[in-house]
């Protein structure tokens, strides 16, 4: 390119010599001497153009080049450089990890470090509820819309190895305004150690999360396991995964009940083990096959330390100590349990015996033990896989791509069996039923995984609980339509 530049320049210079009558022999451009110009002619004294002869030639100058193309050129240049210099700098900044990432999916919302050693996590729910009773023309039971739970959470992870959660319920009319409250460290998943208030795993039903429950209300068998403890526990997974067990030393709690305070000495021990026997096998359909034990031993003395009622499946009171009877002692729980999720099949059962030592202000002393069970199957009716955890929804509700959701149905049996000596001296057998059975179905309709609609219809009924001395009854019974709608995240 530059030596055209300089060529162009050299034919520049000769062509203007040429124009103006400048020698240039010296080398560039013979001249001829047979060759004869003529004068310009000259008009009103003004020199005219000079006109070349026919014979003598006549050199053309080439124009220069176009400089507004050059600078354009260079332009161009220096932008795509620029543009080189901030995609470089980029991938340099992409290099280095972020200091943290800021997640928001279907799992929830969480800030957490490159290396997931920290991690804060929000979730929540609502539980919007109806309740109907149907045959009650006396109107002994109030039809009515309810929040059954209004529940902030926050999830903490500090250095991969200390894990707390706090989840608060808002509802006023709940037992306490807190559920879980604890903290715990992750030693590694043979030993974890957990301190504060949560749930020990006594029974089965009780351990699944309210969220992802099948039916609305929990079964009749969780009248007879505690719900909430505080205290401290040790958790961990043994055999490769298909061990789990968990051992918890806290104040104890009563049937149905929780151990947010202490008003005597006793603590309680409560304990699970559980086996995944086919988790690491290569059958898909056997792998969430489970059977267990939960138990539990404490007590204590007093009226604090029995329960206060016992709830039907329309959650009402069917059983009640007198109130001259108290705690006398020891309280012993134990819980065979079981369950296997197929695929889209789920099936659950369990058995739960409670025995307390009580006694009267009389003097009277007895160890009552009382009995429940249940069994419960659903069936995911879209196909998609069902757990432990909840169904697992492959396709959210869209009427525009053609998909509606997740259907799911569900059914089940529960039954408790009230000890027979309770009657003699501690509980009222014309106010309190000796026995609850209750047939629950449910059709559940999940929009996605955050949204849910569902439907439950409880039959429940009694032995003894009604009449007189006279004309002993049974209890009426009873017959609830409950609605809920579940928002979670």
């Amino acid at each position: 390119m530059m030596k055209r530049y300089g060529m162009c320049v050299v034919l520049f210079s000769l062509t203007v010599s040429v124009v103006q009558g400048e020698d240039v022999s010296d080398g560039f451009w013979p001249r001829r001497s047979s060759v004869a110009t003529r004068p310009a002619p000259v008009v009103n004294s003004v020199p005219s153009e000079k006109v070349s002869s026919v014979d003598e030639p006549v050199l053309l100058a080439e124009p220069p080049q176009n400089t507004t193309e050059n600078q354009e050129r260079d332009a161009t240049i220096r932008s795509l450089a620029e543009r080189l210099e901030v995609l470089e700098s980029r991938q340099k900044t992409l290099e280095v990890p972020p200091l943290a990432v800021l997640q928001a999916d279907a799992k929830g919302y969480a800030l957490k470090s490159s290396d997931g050693n920290f991690l804060m996590k929000i979730k929540g729910d609502i539980h919007a509820d109806g309740r109907f009773y149907l045959g009650d023309d006396g109107h002994r039971l109030m039809d009515q819309f309810l929040l059954r739970r209004v529940r902030p959470a926050l999830d903490v992870l500090l250095s991969g190895k200390f894990h707390g959660r706090i989840q608060l319920n808002l509802i006023t009319s709940a037992p306490t305004q807190l559920d879980d409250a604890y903290f715990e460290w992750l030693t590694s998943p043979l030993c974890s150690l957990r301190f504060g208030r949560f749930k020990p795993e006594v029974g089965l039903e009780n351990l699944q999360p309210s969220g992802v429950l099948s039916f609305i209300e929990r079964s009749l068998a969780s009248n007879l396991v505690p719900v909430y403890d505080t205290g401290a526990g040790v958790y961990g997974v043994l055999g490769n995964g298909r061990l789990p067990y968990s051992l918890t030393y806290g104040n104890g709690a009563v049937d149905g009940g929780t151990g947010d305070t202490e008003t005597t000495d006793r603590k309680e021990v409560n304990g699970r083990l559980f086996v995944l026997p086919f988790k690491r096998g290569s059958r898909d359909f056997l792998k969430d096959l489970g059977v267990g034990l939960g138990a539990s031993r404490g007590g204590g003395e007093g009226a604090s330390c029995l329960p206060a009622r016992y709830n039907s499946q329309g959650m009402n009171q069917f059983f009640v100590y007198n109130g001259n009877t108290v705690a006398n002692g020891t309280r012993t729980r134990w819980s065979p349990q079981f369950y296997w999720y197929p695929g889209p099949v789920s099936v659950m059962a369990e058995y739960v015996a409670s025995a307390q030592k009580v006694k009267t202000t009389a003097g009277a002393k007895d160890n009552l033990t009382h009995r429940a069970w249940q069994v419960s199957a659903s069936w995911v009716l879209t196909g998609d896989k069902t757990s432990f955890d909840g169904v697992k929804i492959k396709q959210n509700f869209d009427p525009k791509a053609g998909t509606w959701g997740v259907w799911e149905i569900a059914g089940r049996y529960s039954q408790l069996t009230v000890d027979n000596d309770a009657f003699a001296f501690f509980a009222d057998p014309f106010l309190s039923a000796r026995m609850s059975r209750a047939w629950t179905g449910g059709l559940n309709w999940y929009l996605n995984p955050a949204f849910k609609f569902q439907t439950n219809y409880s039959y429940n009924s009694f032995d003894g609980g009604a009449g007189t001395v006279q004309d002993q009854q049974d209890r009426k019974t009873e017959r609830s339509l409950f609605t809920r709608v579940v928002f979670a995240f």
